[in-house]
This record gives C-alpha cells, sequence and structure tokens, in this order.
C-alpha cells in the first residue's frame, strides 16, 4: 500500500502525521524528499531521498518534503491514499489545502483531510464541508499541535502514550484519532479485516 501526504506549507504536519502512522501498519516505511526533515531517530524514516526510485514491499508513506510537479504529482497517482494535512484556524493553512486539494483530485480522488485542530474552532470543517460538500471524509486530530511540540523525538506515539509522557491526556486523544485515522485508511484501501 502506497500513503501519500502532501500539502506544499511547511508545518501543516505532515511528517508528524507520516511518524505517527508507524505503529498501526505492519512493514511501515516512510520516504521523504525534503533533507531537512526533523525525524533523524526512525530507522523507518528515510529523509532526503529520490522518491521515484524506492520500492518497499509493505507500506510505503510519501512524506512530501517539496513540491516538484510533474514528479509528485505523477507518484500521488500511484498513491492508495492520499491525506492532506492542515491546521484548524489559519487562513493560509486552510488556503493551501484547498490549492493541494483541487490540484491533486485531477490525478487521485481517494482523498481525507487531516485537521490538526488545536482548539474547538471549526473552521477546517466548513471550509472542507462548504467546498467539497461531502466529497471527501476528514477527521481531527485533537490537541495534536500541542502534542506536535512536546518532546518525543525517538518515540512514536503509541509508545509515548504507554510512558504517560507529560500531558497524558493530550498523548491519550492523540493516540485514539491516530488510530480512528489508520482505521479510515484501511478501510478506504480495502485493507481492512471488517
Amino acid at each position: 500500500m502506497k500513503i501519500g501526504i502532501f500539502t506544499k506549507k511547511g508545518g501543516a504536519g505532515k511528517s508528524t502525521l507520516a511518524v505517527s502512522l508507524y505503529d498501526y501498519f505492519d512493514n511501515y516505511v516512510v520516504v521523504s524528499n525534503d533533507d531537512a526533515g526533523k525525524f533523524d531517530n526512525y530507522s523507518f524514516y528515510h529523509k532526503g531521498v529520490d522518491l521515484r526510485e524506492i520500492t518497499h514491499d509493505g507500506v510505503l508513506t510519501y512524506d512530501f518534503g517539496g513540491y516538484e510537479a510533474p514528479v509528485i504529482l505523477d507518484i500521488i497517482e500511484e498513491c492508495d491514499i492520499v491525506l492532506i494535512p492542515t491546521l484548524n484556524d489559519d487562513p493560509s493553512y486552510l488556503q493551501e489545502m484547498i490549492e493541494a486539494a483541487d490540484e491533486i483530485q485531477e490525478v487521485n480522488n481517494n482523498i481525507v483531510f487531516v485537521i490538526n485542530a488545536s482548539d474547538s474552532s471549526t473552521l477546517a470543517q466548513e471550509v472542507i464541508e462548504d467546498r467539497y460538500k461531502d466529497t471527501y471524509p476528514f477527521i481531527a486530530i485533537r490537541n495534536s499541535k500541542g502534542f506536535k511540540n512536546g518532546v518525543w523525538t525517538g518515540t512514536t506515539i503509541t509508545q509515548l502514550q504507554r510512558e504517560g509522557g507529560r500531558k497524558g491526556y493530550v498523548y491519550q486523544n492523540v493516540v485514539k484519532d491516530i488510530e480512528s485515522l489508520a482505521t479510515l485508511i484501511k478501510i478506504l484501501t480495502g485493507q481492512s479485516n471488517d
């Protein structure tokens, strides 16, 4: 299975999302074309690679660190599912989410929006519902912005949750939400046993 995680704007949570999914898929590898990726401590995360030359017989997740059309769109076209992360209440991130979706849906319409919801705002949900009229599903990752800024280098989110973390309720919420996202991915790609 191939999972693409794409948005052109940095800081939306692409790499964090890619690493967070590790605990929910067997034989999982992440590749990124970005040398500046922050995840050096994970053996399954490979940064600064030529995405076109990577093959893997398990779950291959593309953390698109930069935009090089048409190469990126060619890879996205081959993905089983594409995740578009966005921050919930920042207009520039929401605009980037729309631009990414409009471009991606030309080559792949198996899209899931992932809203990094650090507050109770529903702005991103409203934008998705208004613009895409129930075309694509979305899921919110509660408090993930605060979680993303936590100290967790070298540890996946499930391991952190088991260890309690500095803010146990935050980690617990994020773990539940990532698990829900992983389940949704499996259902939408026909990988679910249900």
